[in-house]
């Protein structure tokens, strides 16, 4: 896989098919190291020829599947492909929180991240705030100031959209909460004092 052997990667699943399923250091496949060394061709050789979709799932140690890998290194053709597997889930959060979607967000905007983008939201990917809570869905709030308060959310293992769950909704951190309070107290206020000034120019 990581040579790109197509002939080679079909002879050894053929003798041997729990070799496909064999993890690496760091938990990757060898459909991860048909991604990291960007061999599209083998990929799908291996993909196509074990038909197991577990192991197009499959997650490494820091939670990333190949849908991950391959928008990390903006393998457009890569992407589109596993969009066009049904076993691929698009919205599979890793360690870190993310989803593939959200990988594509923190990447500057170029042409190919554009695309990427585009490639994932037709597909119907999602951000994972966007995923739906779940019993096992944390979110832990560290407020460290009020002017750089920062959300941890650890969504490792929330719950994927269904029809009859609803989305989260974005909830600011109890510092903003207050400021946001504090603005329209001032906001009310001031309307206080207009109305009082004008009731004393008309007396």
């Amino acid at each position: 896989m990581m040579k790109g052997r197509s002939n080679i990667v079909i002879e050894l699943v053929k003798a041997r098919p729990e070799t496909a399923e064999h993890r690496l250091s760091h938990g990757q496949t060898a459909l991860h190291l048909g991604v990291s060394h960007n061999h599209l061709e083998a990929l799908k050789v291996l993909v196509e020829t074990v038909r197991d979709g577990d192991l197009v799932k499959a997650q490494d140690d820091e939670g990333n599947t190949i849908l991950h890998m391959t928008t990390a290194n903006k393998q457009i053709e890569t992407v589109k492909y596993l969009l066009q597997r049904s076993e691929v889930d698009m919205n599979t959060v890793n360690r870190n929180g993310f989803s593939a979607l959200d990988i594509v967000e923190y990447f500057p905007k170029d042409f190919k991240v554009i695309e990427l983008r585009e490639l994932l939201v037709h597909a119907g990917a999602l951000k994972a705030i966007r995923f739906p809570a779940s019993t096992t869905h944390q979110a832990v709030v560290d407020n460290k100031n009020e002017e750089n308060s920062t959300v941890v959310v650890d969504l490792a293992y929330a719950a994927l959209p269904s029809t009859n769950t609803h989305l989260v909704e974005a909830v600011p951190p109890p510092s903003f909460s207050s400021k946001i309070r504090k603005q329209k107290g001032d906001k009310h206020e001031k309307w206080i004092k207009k109305k009082r000034d004008s009731l004393k120019v008309m007396l």
